[in-house]
């Protein structure tokens, strides 16, 4: 629910109701929020695509708990 006022108001700006499609002050993301986004998406794939080590660790850590 929370999301989708985000996607509403991305793909139908308000005339007259949103402050930056008016003003034009949106600017694109800078370094220091697009490096942890790019970390994260980088860490994802590559667990998407090769989760067998990640998985073994987190299998003997869960025996090693009991």
């Amino acid at each position: 629910m929370y999301s989708l006022t985000v996607s509403v108001r991305a793909f139908f700006p308000m005339q007259g109701k949103d402050r930056y499609s008016e003003e034009g002050s949106a600017t694109e993301a800078g370094l220091l929020m697009l490096l942890p986004i790019a970390a994260f998406s980088v860490v994802n794939v590559v667990f998407g695509v090769w989760p067998g080590p990640i998985l073994n660790w987190l299998r003997a850590l869960a025996a090693a708990a009991m």
